[in-house]
C-alpha cells in the first residue's frame, strides 16, 4: 500500500478502537487506554486484542506479508507477556518487524526477542530486571509460588541468551556462560539499564530506526517481503 493513502474514517477507528490498521498491515501494541487511571501495562487485554489482531492478519490471501507492529509498553504481567512472545513466535510463515517506542523493558523487552526483526527507535532505553512478585495466602502455597517463580527466571534468562549468543558484547562465549553473566549481572544491578546501541551490542535488538535499510518507516514495513517472494 503506497505511502500517499489517505486513511478513512473506519482506518483511524480502526487504529484508535483496535490497535490495527489491516490495509497497511499494522498493529499498534499498547496498554489498554482509560483517562482515569495510570498505564497498565501488560495484561489480558492487551494480549487479547494482540492475539485477535494477530489471527486477522495471518488468514486470506495476504496471511504471508510481512506485520510491522509498534510497540509501546513499559511492560507489565509475566504470563500476558508470554503469551504475547508465543503468539509472535506461532507466525512462522510471516515475517514479523518490532518497533519499540520509548523502552523496552521487563516485560515488553521480553516481547521484544519475539521478532524477526527488533528496531528500537533512536532514543528508546533498554531495561532488564527479575521483576517483582507478591502474595497473600498459606506458607505451602508460597512456597509452591517461590519454586516456580525460580522456573520462570531461568525462562527468562534462556530467551535473553538466545539473543545474546554470538553478540559483540558476549563473542566467543558460550551459551552457559553467557547465561551464568546475565543472570550475574540482573542480581547485581537489580535495574539493568542500556542505551538502544548497548542493547543492540548484547544481542537485544537488530538496528535503530534511521540505520542504512531503517531509513523510514516504508522502508522497514518492506522488510520480509525478498523472504515471501523468494
Amino acid at each position: 500500500m503506497p505511502s500517499s493513502r489517505k486513511p478513512t474514517s473506519e482506518t483511524i477507528q480502526d487504529l484508535h478502537n483496535f490497535s490495527i490498521d489491516v490495509q497497511s498491515r499494522e498493529i499498534y501494541l499498547n496498554s489498554h487506554i482509560a483517562d482515569c487511571e495510570e498505564e497498565s501495562g501488560v495484561d489480558w487485554r492487551m494480549a487479547t486484542k494482540f492475539n485477535k489482531n494477530i489471527r486477522l492478519l495471518t488468514t486470506g490471501s495476504a496471511k504471508e506479508q510481512p506485520i510491522l507492529i509498534h510497540m509501546h509498553t513499559v511492560g507489565g504481567n509475566w504470563e500476558d507477556g508470554l503469551a504475547i512472545y508465543d503468539i509472535i513466535k506461532s507466525c512462522t510463515n510471516t515475517h514479523i518487524t518490532v518497533i519499540a517506542y520509548a523502552h523496552a523493558r521487563s516485560m515488553s523487552s521480553i516481547i521484544f526477542q519475539a521478532a524477526d526483526t527488533r528496531v528500537f527507535m533512536p532514543n528508546c532505553i533498554w531495561l532488564m530486571h527479575m521483576g517483582d512478585m507478591g502474595f497473600d495466602g498459606q506458607a505451602q502455597s508460597f512456597e509452591a509460588e517461590a519454586a516456580w517463580a525460580k522456573k520462570d527466571h531461568d525462562r527468562m534468562l534462556d530467551i535473553y541468551v538466545e539473543s545474546a549468543y554470538g553478540s559483540m558484547a558476549y563473542r566467543g562465549k558460550s551459551k552457559k556462560q553467557i547465561k551464568n553473566l546475565i543472570d550475574r549481572g540482573l542480581r547485581l544491578k537489580q535495574e539493568w539499564y542500556m542505551s538502544a546501541r548497548d542493547a543492540i551490542s548484547h544481542g537485544y535488538g537488530d538496528a535503530v530506526f534511521g540505520d542504512i535499510g531503517y531509513e523510514d518507516m516504508e522502508t522497514i514495513k518492506k522488510i520480509g517481503n525478498d523472504d515471501n517472494n523468494g
